[in-house]
């Protein structure tokens, strides 16, 4: 990219937005905010107290305890996932985040994917869509080229929805086959083993480049009870696949700690020793700039109410750096803005419906409803894409759309090809 001539965009709120609808907007929000907080708090718990209970009892940490100790201080954890199975019964249970978290955070300065399996729900077993939420964890990593750490604490999978769980495009099966795509592209992965870690819930950490095991911890194709049914052997999970055997035998895990915190410092380390982000070479020098508008008007110039129309482009002028923005092809499609700005010092691309009225290209002087995709504007938006897959940047498209336009003349355009 040559040359991007950003320019100022976005007017004071006042400018287009009276007091009022400004405050009604901000109320009508911060009521859809905390019904989310609400939501996420309720996630966050697990199966509640009792069971975060039993494992402090253990002497061992929970999977958001461990993700609060392992990410930088003062950095956001950025959850992925959280609402998976939200409100699915699986017979009388209930699996909040699909029994796993999926999260981006930093560690030791450098963005990383963690999956960690929440030892509160049925001791990190894995339910229905648990397979398909940690593969497109991994899918995400694979694309980002960001280290996975693994944080495992998982008892397999619960046996009453096994059948659901395994088999199909999405299944617990295919999670190994990522392992291997992430280690053919050369992404670090790093594994915590942190307790149970019995079948597939085995196979994944071990398939990583690095292994820590605590004591409490073992990796097993089976556990001790299904020993004793096919064996009739009376022996302990640590004793078939503890520390001892994997670190000093098998050679299956790299090194042995006492507790969770250890392994975690471990981990950390780990992630210390890998070579450093781009980020600053392409940045050129620039460095990120708060918008001239304040973002913090963002939850109260866009409504609540679907019907109200804005302005995208005061949304756009309160999110990129400097409110600088480069507009590409304003005249055609203009349900669709395009163009390029900074985010955080980085170039990134921008797709954003325009939901007020837009003027009608085909009948002069009359305007035609916005958030809606006319021919014009899809084939700007494919083109747009393509530009910024050719300059290697990110797009990031804000979505408010309704959906195609219909009808005898969207047809006879040619919308549907």
């Amino acid at each position: 990219m040559a040359h991007v001539p950003l320019t100022p965009i976005g007017r004071p709120r006042d400018a287009f937005l009276d007091a009022g609808t400004f405050q009604s907007n901000r109320t009508a929000m911060r009521a859809r905010e905390a019904t989310l907080a609400t939501r996420r708090a309720a996630v966050a718990a697990g199966w509640g107290d009792k069971y975060i209970e039993r494992v402090h009892a253990k002497e061992k940490l929970t999977a958001r305890e461990r993700l609060a100790a392992l990410k930088d201080s003062g950095s956001r954890v950025f959850e992925v996932g959280t609402f998976v199975n939200h409100g699915v019964k699986f017979g009388d249970a209930e699996c909040p985040a699909a029994g796993v978290v999926t999260a981006f955070t930093l560690v030791s300065g450098r963005w990383t994917m963690v999956i960690a399996n929440d030892n509160t729900v049925a001791s990190g077993s894995w339910w229905p869509r648990t397979p398909e939420k940690i593969e497109r964890a991994q899918d995400m990593a694979l694309r980002l080229r960001l280290p996975v750490i693994y944080l495992v604490d998982c008892s397999g999978l619960f046996l009453p929805e096994q059948s659901r769980s395994f088999p199909g495009r999405t299944g617990a099966g295919h999670i190994f086959k990522k392992n291997s795509n992430l280690s053919a592209a050369g992404v670090p992965q790093i594994a915590g083993v942190f307790g149970d870690c019995i079948a597939g819930g085995g196979y994944m950490p071990i398939i990583s480049d690095r292994v820590v095991m605590t004591e409490q911890a073992y990796m097993v194709i089976a556990g001790a009870a299904l020993i004793k049914g096919a064996k009739s052997e009376t022996i302990t999970s640590l004793d078939i696949g503890g520390p001892e055997v994997h670190v000093h035998a098998s050679g299956c895990a790299d090194v042995r700690v006492p507790d969770d915190q250890t392994a975690l410092v471990w981990i950390r380390r780990e992630i210390e020793r890998l070579p450093g982000s781009a980020a600053d070479y392409y940045r050129a020098g620039t460095a990120a700039t708060a918008p001239r508008l304040p973002a913090t008007e963002l939850a109260s110039i866009v409504p609540t109410n679907h019907r109200q129309s804005y302005d995208a482009r005061e949304v756009l002028s309160r999110l990129v750096d400097a409110s600088l923005f480069w507009e590409l092809w304003p005249r055609t499609g203009p349900e669709v803005i395009t163009g390029i700005g900074r985010v955080n010092g980085l170039y990134a691309g921008f797709a954003i419906n325009q939901p007020s009225l837009v003027p009608d290209p085909d009948r002069p002087q009359r305007e035609r409803p916005g958030g809606i995709l006319y021919r014009q504007g899809i084939a700007k938006l494919a083109q747009f894409a393509r530009a910024c897959a050719t300059d290697g940047i990110p797009l990031i498209w804000l979505q408010d759309v309704s959906g195609f336009d219909i009808g005898e003349e969207a047809e006879r355009l040619g919308l549907l090809g």
